[in-house]
């Protein structure tokens, strides 16, 4: 749902520049022709039709225009009530309606910028993930072009990388060295020497 408001923005572009009161202004008045419509059937019930036009001026829009549609919400309302008798209990549901809209406004508003922010995040991530290959591509092509055999074991003891030189010096290929204990490429005399010792650092 949140995504909408991109979805609006960059293919109509209507959420933009003067395009934002214009989009409040419109759907305020669908909701005030639709409350006039179902005035004989929602007496009482003055806000019915202008709360889903806030909640969505909000959604497509932003704060700002939300804003702009509760104060258009509350001139139609007006209207409305000005026709059938403006009384105390309506002025105290204007209030009410206020209220609840500008809630209804922080919390959407709320839940956009953390969408901004979350999108914002995984861009980094997806931005570091990036980063992080390219490293390892660099560190893999050190290893491979390196003169000497090299041979990198993780804390369990366990060979991960090898390169080329390696498998020339221990003939071994190394699809069958990685994962196997890194006792494999030394005399039997050292393993008990050699222990537990990588799992130290």
């Amino acid at each position: 749902m949140l995504q909408l408001q991109g979805l609006l923005t960059d293919r109509v572009g209507l959420c933009r520049g003067w395009g934002r009161p214009l989009v409040a202004a419109s759907l305020v008045g669908g909701a005030l022709l639709l409350r006039l419509w179902l005035g004989p059937w929602i007496a009482g019930a003055q806000f019915i039709t202008f709360f889903p036009a806030v909640i969505l001026v909000t959604l497509l829009c932003g704060t700002t225009p939300g804003l702009i549609a509760i104060g258009l919400s509350i001139g139609a309302a007006g209207y409305v009530l000005r026709a059938d008798g403006f009384t105390a209990p309506e002025a105290a549901s204007i209030l009410l309606f206020v209220l609840v809209a500008l809630l209804d406004v922080a919390v959407i508003s709320a839940l956009l910028a953390a969408n901004v922010m979350q999108k914002a995040a995984l861009a980094q991530v997806a931005e570091l993930n990036t980063r992080l290959r390219q490293d390892e591509a660099k560190f893999r092509d050190l290893i491979e072009t390196a003169p000497d055999a090299m041979v990198i074991a993780d804390r369990e003891e366990r060979i991960v990388l090898v390169n080329e030189q390696a498998e020339e010096l221990f003939g071994y290929d190394r699809a069958e060295l990685i994962g196997q204990p890194v006792e494999l490429l030394m005399p039997s005399r050292f393993h008990r020497h050699h222990a537990g010792r990588l799992g130290g650092f």
